[in-house]
């Protein structure tokens, strides 16, 4: 599902949904761009196993506006989109002052440190960059093997984003 249509009240569509489930025609049922009050409103029509909202280092909102802290209540799965800002925006985060400085303390990639931060941030969290080279696959992969320490993370957590 890729969001609540506004034609359609919101319970009626996760309605349709946890019928559907009860039918066996669907296992599991995750929403996206949703904010935390259709989860809340959601999950008590239907058990949901994840939530896919863009979230990255220069988008933010799901810290903001409550998503993230909902999933992380409710042990729903965080699945960001466009973890690094689609592909003109994992190019620019390379000149990200704190990012650029961080990576070079670690010897990795600036986007791989963006997906290490998001990893810490939560351990249900499951970031889907786009890839589109092999290389790219590769370092984004290893992200799950890069431990930030408490102050990049204050670092990250506290730098200003566009």
């Amino acid at each position: 599902w890729h969001a609540p249509d506004a034609k359609v009240p919101f319970a009626d569509s996760i309605g349709a949904i946890a019928e559907a489930r009860r039918q066996g025609k669907i296992r599991f049922v995750g929403l996206s761009n949703v904010s935390s009050e259709q989860i809340e409103e959601a999950i008590n029509i239907v058990p949901i196993a994840s939530v896919q909202n863009r979230y990255g280092f220069h988008h933010r909102e799901p810290e903001k506006d409550g998503v993230l802290g909902k999933c992380r209540e409710l042990g729903i799965t965080f699945l960001p989109y466009s973890p690094l800002g689609g592909a003109s925006g994992a190019k620019s985060i390379a000149s990200d002052g704190v990012l650029a400085q961080i990576a070079n303390e670690l010897g990795v990639s600036p986007q791989r440190v963006v997906l290490a931060w998001l990893l810490a941030k939560y351990d249900k969290m499951i970031p889907i960059p786009g890839v589109s080279r092999i290389e790219t696959l590769e370092d984004s992969a290893g992200a799950a093997d890069v431990v930030l320490s408490e102050e990049q993370q204050s670092r990250l957590n506290n730098a200003v984003t566009a």
